[in-house]
């Protein structure tokens, strides 16, 4: 009974070990990377390079996907009277 608890007790603390600490401290370094490359590279390219688009990395594909663009205001109100009109065409 002790060796499942502790074998239980062991993957409990090493799970979260890995998302509370080696995760974050992973993701620092390749951030540090990733920023480091950018600058070095910068000199040498025509356009502005940004380190996301130098080197994407996994967890900005899930930031994009959780941070949907944002609309522009006159886009939406274009959208809604273009409905509008179209409701008033099926009347």
């Amino acid at each position: 009974m002790f060796s499942i608890i502790s074998s239980w007790l062991w993957f409990v603390f090493k799970t979260v070990w890995v998302q509370v600490v080696f995760e974050p401290q992973e993701r620092m370094e390749w951030e540090r990377m990733r920023l480091l490359a950018a600058i070095t590279i910068q000199p040498h390219c025509k356009k502005k390079m940004t380190p996301e688009r130098l080197l994407p990395l996994p967890w900005d594909r899930d930031a994009q996907k959780n941070n949907p663009p944002k609309r522009r205001v006159d886009s939406t109100r274009e959208r809604m009277m273009e409905v509008y009109r179209r409701s008033k065409e099926k009347k």
